[in-house]
């Protein structure tokens, strides 16, 4: 079999190259490989209303995290960032379950977008 260097944007690769397209790419950043794959029995049915609706929810909650993340974050004003994020960063830091602050902060959100730490709600802080 004959042995290609594909170009740049190829070798690069890795996921779909569009949302109608099956076939999916994965490069082995060791070896330089470009292996393909195709979706043999794609999902065709419309979504239920229960994940439309856990959908719509999933994206309050990270709108209402970002919001929050924004607002108390370190800044010229607050260069540690203000007293409930340096608690929220601290609780982060001590914990080994998730691996990013902000999915941790989407995690302490509740559904009026307060920070809930320890079962109690601590505000939602300044959010402008």
């Amino acid at each position: 079999m004959a042995r290609i260097n594909p170009n740049a944007t190829i070798a690069t690769m890795s996921g779909k190259a569009n949302r109608q397209s099956n076939i999916y790419y994965r490069t082995d950043k060791q070896t330089g490989k470009v292996y393909t794959g195709t979706l043999l029995n794609p999902n065709n049915h419309a979504d239920s209303e229960a994940v439309n609706n856990a959908r719509i929810k999933f994206g309050q909650r990270v709108g209402n995290a970002s919001a929050w993340l924004a607002a108390n974050k370190p800044s010229g004003a607050q260069p540690k960032g203000s007293e409930l994020y340096q608690k929220v960063y601290k609780t982060y830091k001590s914990q080994t379950k998730m691996s990013g602050l902000f999915a941790y902060i989407v995690h302490l959100m509740d559904e009026e977008g307060n920070v809930r730490m320890g079962g109690k709600n601590t505000g939602s802080g300044d959010m402008g």
